[in-house]
């Protein structure tokens, strides 16, 4: 009887202990789902286990279809970028803070985020994943690209531009602030074409790219138009990398000119062999009237 008395005695610590246990996981899962920034918890195959409440509405999981963190990132390059902080949080259980990786969503909205790592629980290999807007990461990343990076407002204004434009055109990037296209006096179908790609992001909220001719230099330029979401998910802003492709055009003009040409050299040729064969056929056609 004692001994009953024991295991229940036990028995009922246990419970205790396990209420305790629970209580206090379900306070951190509180405190977690609420929290401003986006936050997962994956495992090591990158499965995501946990997410919180913004990371479903704000940055990046509108739906359950996502299950994987890999598929929230850019392209390989981003995906094996993450691999390796993962591992090394792994194998330090330390922190890995301020790595900037580039996203996408269901919704394509695409964009640099600041992205910590933390060590949850190494022998379960489960990591947690802090991810913020960082309003510097935008300005540092364009400051230093070789593409021209343009932000534009609704009114087709020019909010930012970054220094690139001066290697594009005569002018500093300053001086267009504020204003349009319209405004600097750029051809007036440029001006057209430009408004009516910048309003397609604004509606669709999707990428958009398209390519023109700058006539001042004969510049073919490649524009990408991209998104960018306030924390209502609609469209702020739309950000434009713009780059010079004017040598692929080039090669482009080559290649088509070149095919061109053989194709013509081989028609000639074509017609001058069936000459050829004409004329055979006929010297044998007279030989054998001659026979006759």
């Amino acid at each position: 009887m004692k001994n009953d008395n024991f295991n229940l005695q036990s028995a009922l610590q246990e419970i205790k202990r396990l209420k305790e246990e629970l209580r206090e996981k379900r306070q951190v899962q509180n405190l977690l789902h609420n929290l401003s920034t986006s936050i997962l918890i994956i495992s090591q195959d990158l499965t995501i286990i946990y997410k919180n409440l913004s990371a479903e509405k704000k940055h990046l999981l509108s739906s359950n279809d996502v299950n994987n963190y890999t598929s929230l990132l850019y392209d390989e390059k981003e995906v094996n970028t993450a691999k390796k902080a993962i591992q090394e949080v792994f194998e330090t259980e330390k922190p890995l803070k301020n790595i900037h990786l580039l996203y996408k969503n269901t919704n394509k909205r695409i964009g640099y985020l600041l992205t910590n790592f933390y060590p949850v629980d190494n022998e379960l290999k489960h990591v947690a994943v802090e991810i913020t807007e960082d309003t510097q990461t935008f300005k540092t990343l364009a400051e230093q690209s070789k593409d021209v990076i343009m932000r534009f407002n609704k009114e087709h204004q020019h909010l930012y531009v970054n220094p690139a434009i001066k290697d594009l055109l005569p002018i500093e990037p300053e001086d267009m602030l504020g204003k349009t296209h319209r405004d600097l006096g750029f051809p007036e179908d440029l001006v057209v074409m430009w408004e009516k790609a910048i309003d397609k992001v604004f509606k669709t909220k999707e990428t958009n790219r398209i390519e023109f001719e700058l006539p001042e230099n004969n510049v073919w330029i490649d524009w990408l138009l991209m998104p960018e979401f306030d924390k209502n998910n609609e469209v702020q802003h739309v950000i434009t990398s713009a780059r010079n492709i004017t040598e692929i055009k080039e090669y482009q003009s080559r290649i088509k000119n070149y095919s061109k040409n053989l194709e013509e050299k081989i028609r000639e040729r074509t017609i001058d062999k069936q000459n050829m064969i004409d004329k055979l056929m006929d010297s044998i056609n007279e030989t054998n009237k001659l026979k006759k």
